[in-house]
């Protein structure tokens, strides 16, 4: 019985010895292929790492270049400009970043407001394609003289079949301010010179066709400060509202 035990008792450690081998085996390969698939996962995560790192290489524009500096429109540059009716009727044009407004020969106001404006230019103008409110297009032809607007057409406008630039009447010696209270005066050390000077230069880049403002009657004083405000109406189509601010003998435009 002895032999017969031995022999079972070795053969049932040979079995051990192979089943403990199959899972020494076994543990390689799974560790061989855990190994593997993380070797694969840091690869793919550090791919996209080198092409980041090879990005920086492309020559990207510089803000100074020609190309980053954005020009100004030609719907921009029209709406620093004053604008009359090309038939002496003295109807105007007012053009804001929202809006056209018309003024006709009987004084009537009428406005366009638009939401976005897309530019085209071809022969010497340029063509605007305004989405108005309602989200219909309307266009502008923009006739250019040197590269600056000159002269405005377009089925849109009611007031005047064309319209034509003319010379900034705001920063011109005719421009005036009417109104004004001796009380407020006397709150800007009497400088009424300066103050039509520094509305008529405000009004020439903001509202080009007014040629008057109009006190408000209304002045607000901040004790604390040493600042005198008050508010003037332009005498332009969108009748434009001036802040004006006074401190240590100067003048601010708001």
């Amino acid at each position: 019985m002895k032999p017969k035990d031995s022999k079972t008792k070795g053969r049932v450690i040979a079995i051990a010895a192979a089943g403990a081998l199959a899972i020494l085996l076994a543990s390689t390969l799974v560790r061989c292929t855990v190994a593997g698939t993380d070797g694969g996962e840091n690869g793919s995560q550090n791919a996209p790492a080198i092409e980041q790192q090879q990005r920086p290489e492309e020559s990207p524009e510089e803000p100074g270049s020609a190309t980053a500096q954005e020009s100004e429109t030609t719907l921009e540059k029209a709406s620093s400009a004053s604008w009359v009716s090309d038939d002496g009727s003295g109807a105007t044009l007012q053009i804001t970043d929202a809006s056209l407004i018309e003024k006709g020969a009987d004084g009537a106001i009428h406005a366009i407001a638009y939401s976005s404006a897309d530019e085209s230019a071809t022969n010497g103008q340029t063509l605007v394609t305004l989405t108005l409110e309602d989200g219909t297009p309307a266009t502008l032809i923009i006739a250019l003289d040197e590269g600056e607007p000159a002269a405005i057409v377009s089925d849109v406008l009611s007031s005047a079949e064309r319209y034509v630039a003319k010379s900034n009447g705001g920063a011109g010696e005719s421009f005036t301010v009417t109104g004004l209270d001796e009380q407020y005066l006397a709150m800007i050390g009497g400088n009424e010179e300066g103050l039509t000077r520094a509305i008529a230069e405000y009004a020439s880049q903001k509202a080009p066709q007014a040629s008057s403002a109009s006190f408000d009657d209304e002045v607000y004083l901040d004790l604390e400060e040493g600042m005198v405000s008050a508010t003037f109406h332009l005498d332009d189509n969108a009748s434009t509202v001036a802040t004006v601010l006074f401190k240590d003998g100067a003048f601010e435009i708001l």
